[in-house]
């Protein structure tokens, strides 16, 4: 029966899908979260933060909170800013915090997709442009 239902969900698409690029700051720290947060994010989201350094700089994201729905809602964090970059991690449920991830070139791509089913707070992240490129 839960096959059936989540098949449904699966052919209905996608859900919102939403893009944010963001610049880091080697002077200042920022912040980013799932949408709703601290509240439960939507089912059906997709979402991806593009965040970018300035030259000679990389991108360093920590995780300050984290809570999604265990193997379903899933965050992937992306050494660069295309859907094909190498994938540094991938992370869902409630993982020990903070968890700092850093790229190696001047972009970090964050995506986050949500299932049909259960929503939980998400995740906040903080993030600044560190000197030193690997």
């Amino acid at each position: 029966m839960f096959g059936y239902i989540y098949s449904i969900f699966l052919l209905l698409g996608r859900g919102a899908q939403n893009s944010v690029d963001l610049h880091a700051d080697p002077v200042s720290v920022q912040t980013f979260s799932t949408p709703n947060y601290p509240q439960a994010y939507n089912n059906n989201l997709y979402c991806v933060w593009n965040l970018t350094a300035p030259g000679g700089y990389r991108v360093e994201v920590t995780f300050i909170s984290f809570a999604t729905e265990f193997l379903f809602d899933i965050v992937r964090v992306k050494d660069g800013d295309q859907e094909t970059s190498t994938q540094l991690g991938i992370f869902f449920g409630a993982p020990n915090v903070p968890f700092t991830q850093n790229s190696t070139e001047t972009r970090l791509r964050i995506e986050f997709k949500s299932d049909g089913f259960f929503e939980y707070a998400g995740f906040k992240a903080s993030y600044i442009a560190i000197q030193g490129l690997n």
